[in-house]
């Protein structure tokens, strides 16, 4: 299987931020649930990636923090396996 690499200056450098607000609602049409998260969405290797910040206004903390954490942590070694680092200078 062939792997292409891009070049550094292809790579996207944006960053934003994305509120997510949904809300559940049962037949009558009273909510039963809502809930609002905020994402910074960054790119790695050229990919958009939804790195959540908060959920209902407060930030993460405890075990919540630590799964986003081991999340973004395992994304950034999937995506940047085949990227190869820059050749040194001489």
């Amino acid at each position: 299987m062939k792997r292409t690499v891009l070049p550094t200056a292809t790579r996207h450098v944006l960053t934003y931020d994305l509120l997510e607000h949904s809300q559940n609602f049962n037949q009558k049409g009273n909510v039963l649930r809502e809930i609002t998260r905020r994402y910074e969405v960054i790119y790695i290797a050229d990919l958009s990636y939804q790195h959540l910040l908060e959920i209902n206004g407060k930030p993460l903390g405890g075990q919540d923090l630590a799964d986003e954490q081991k999340r973004y942590e395992d994304a950034v070694r999937e995506r940047t396996r085949w990227i190869q680092p820059p050749a040194p200078s001489s």
